[in-house]
């Protein structure tokens, strides 16, 4: 066999493990250090061959690597038109903006076309910096914009050639803060940012409310299928939220929307925290779980949100279910508590049930002992 076939059976052998090892859409910063890899390994193959179907397998490999989400979300046009208007409404012509996780590097020509002088896009894969360098090179403001294949936790000023007037991101998932919003923009606005300069989003807000969804619940919870027990599979069901349009299934609304997380990015410390919270019960039934979504501030004029209410929106609404269904009756308060930090958010009950019936005996002997 010659070294040219053996480099490319190896080089096959490695994908193939990689094929198998590669990390869910929910792991974003794992997936892209294992598209670098790839991007590494085509190398080796092309040096060796021109192989057609060895192309047409590293090709296949990029589409799993890639989430299909990048597409609905670039076609996302409340989302590009959001950051379009508060591009425009914070950018002059004399400022330096950082886009932080440039991937297709519309942002950052959005940025440029508002009028910047000059424009610093981040992307911590090397393999989606070149398509960001491709789309930027195509458009006639590209002269202002450089793309650096790096993490923002990486870039210093110097990189930049001084801290950033305007800093925008686009690093949420549906639940906010699955793609590490909060080390982001904390570590950003500390050492990237300029004196009085601006970040987008500047806001956002988390709410959450009860549901009843046997529909949902099933989405990740399985006992019997066809008269067959297959309920140990349960123990690879999600622990944590997963993404949800809730308007593809039934359910019902249990509680009061409560608003559980409001975060200030220029001014909150944005470290790990927990807050606890009294869903009140508006209607009987069985609560599977908390559904949740965010509204993000990007400008005075400008915001996002994946409430039920905007099924358009490329990001779907969060779920996290119940470990066991909860019965609930109308005026019953469910304590919870939200538990956030830099990379997750989780939703738990953190007390028994309070019955309306035993609320109101005790808001009764209150009274009678003041």
């Amino acid at each position: 066999m010659s070294d040219s076939r053996t480099r490319v059976d190896e080089a096959l052998r490695r994908l193939a493990v990689l094929g198998e090892r590669l990390p869910s859409a929910a792991r974003p910063s794992l997936a892209r250090d294992s598209l670098d890899l790839v991007h590494a390994l085509l190398d080796e193959i092309q040096r060796a061959t021109a192989s057609v179907p060895v192309e047409q397998a590293v090709q296949a490999l990029y589409r799993r690597l890639v989430p299909r989400w990048h597409f609905p979300m670039l076609n996302d046009d409340e989302r590009n038109g959001g950051y379009e208007a508060a591009l425009a409404e914070h950018v002059r012509p004399h400022h330096t903006v950082l886009d932080i996780g440039a991937g297709s590097g519309v942002l950052a020509v959005i940025a440029a076309r508002a009028g910047a002088r000059r424009v610093m896009t981040c992307e911590m894969s090397a393999t989606i910096a070149d398509v960001a360098r491709e789309v930027v090179a195509a458009d006639p403001h590209g002269e202002v914009i450089e793309v650096i294949a790096k993490r923002s936790d990486e870039l210093t000023p110097d990189d930049m050639g001084g801290r950033a007037d305007v800093i925008v991101s686009e690093t949420f998932d549906c639940a906010l803060l699955g793609e590490s919003l909060l080390a982001i923009m904390r570590d950003a606005r500390e050492r990237l940012l300029a004196p009085g300069g601006t970040l987008i989003p500047s806001a956002a807000r988390i709410t959450a409310m009860l549901i009843e969804s046997d529909a949902v619940f099933r989405l990740n919870r399985v006992d019997t299928t066809r008269g067959i027990d297959v309920s140990a599979f349960n123990r690879f069901s999600t622990a944590s939220y997963f993404p949800v349009r809730l308007f593809r299934h039934p359910y019902e609304v249990l509680s009061e929307r409560a608003d559980v997380v409001d975060l200030d990015f220029a001014h909150d410390d944005l470290l790990p925290a927990v807050t606890h919270h009294e869903l009140i019960v508006t209607k009987p039934g069985v609560c599977h779980g908390v559904a949740f979504w965010f509204d993000v501030t990007l400008s005075s004029t400008a915001h996002l949100e994946n409430s039920p209410e905007n099924p358009t929106s490329n990001w779907h609404q969060a779920v996290q279910l119940f470990d066991k269904p909860l019965p609930v009756e109308t005026g019953d308060r469910v304590a919870i508590a939200v538990a956030y930090d830099d990379t997750s958010i989780s939703f738990s009950r953190s007390g028994p049930r309070i019955s309306h019936v035993r609320a109101r005996s005790a808001d009764q002997n209150g009274e009678a002992g003041g």
